[in-house]
């Protein structure tokens, strides 16, 4: 029985799950650790959970949440190993690390110990995110306690760890181009002699935009992130063919045809 969860790493990722975490469990039972701690105890403030270190984490909690990224995660588990290895019972080991399988995770670990290897987006932050996710020595039980500690996050999908890699691309990367997209219809929506998007484009902020109540830049930020993997190619693309979208208003009719055959032939380009 998962009781007690812990979070070694509170960055974005790990934050959102921290987040989403709190709402399906007792708080009181959450406990945070970071490489920085304010980090860590700002984001504890915020949940009314607890901070502690990795040593402790690593000793005491039932699922942990390994968030950090995939280069520094055999730096973070070395030093664990002793203490993962001296609990005498069961334990989940969770990564979010891009890239790792779950028997590398194993063998930074030092042990074949139960892991659920997970791929977040960003969408998770406002709890509509999609999850893949694959396991190793994990029970039926175990997997549905987990499922529904996750479910404040969003939709979780079960893949072969074979196929993991691919569909995280998607999901991964696929709320940047959303987001470039819907704010370049809202600007074409916009006359030269307006200043801010009329009410008709409204609904691509509520409906497409992860639910969120701001509007698509500062909510975008983050996922086309200069550390993220679609950043250099969403430039690109909020440049070229989004910037063909956005560059005339929307009226009269006549120039929708006009507008989409620039389109077409700058993303053929």
């Amino acid at each position: 029985m998962i009781k007690t969860i812990g979070f070694l790493g509170c960055g974005n990722m790990g934050g959102a799950i921290a987040r989403a975490v709190c709402k399906a469990a007792d708080p009181q039972n959450v406990y945070l650790a970071n490489r920085t701690a304010s980090k860590a105890e700002k984001l504890a403030g915020e949940l009314g959970c607890n901070t502690t270190t990795n040593a402790e984490v690593a000793a005491r909690c039932d699922l942990i949440f390994l968030g950090v990224k995939p280069q520094m995660m055999e730096s973070l588990l070395a030093p664990l190993k002793f203490s993962l290895n001296e609990r005498p019972g069961r334990f989940i080991l969770c990564s979010m690390a891009a890239g790792l399988s779950i028997t590398r995770i194993q063998e930074m670990a030092g042990e074949d110990y139960p892991v659920i290897r997970i791929m977040p987006n960003t969408p998770a932050m406002v709890g509509a995110g999609m999850i893949q996710y694959c396991s190793s020595n994990v029970t039926a039980e175990e997997e549905a306690e987990f499922l529904k500690l996750m479910a404040p996050a969003g939709r979780l999908d079960a893949v072969p760890e074979s196929l993991i890699d691919a569909a995280s691309c998607v999901s991964g990367c696929g709320p940047a181009w959303v987001y470039q997209f819907i704010e370049a219809l809202a600007d074409g929506g916009v006359g030269p002699r307006r200043r801010s998007t009329p009410p008709r484009w409204c609904w691509a902020v509520p409906r497409w935009c992860w639910k969120a109540a701001s509007t698509p830049v500062p909510s975008r930020t983050p996922c086309a992130a200069p550390a993220a993997a679609p950043s250099r190619a969403s430039g690109y693309w909020k440049k070229r063919a989004c910037g063909a979208l956005s560059s005339t208003p929307c009226w009269p009719p006549t120039i929708r045809p006009k507008r989409w055959e620039r389109v077409n032939a700058l993303c053929a380009s």
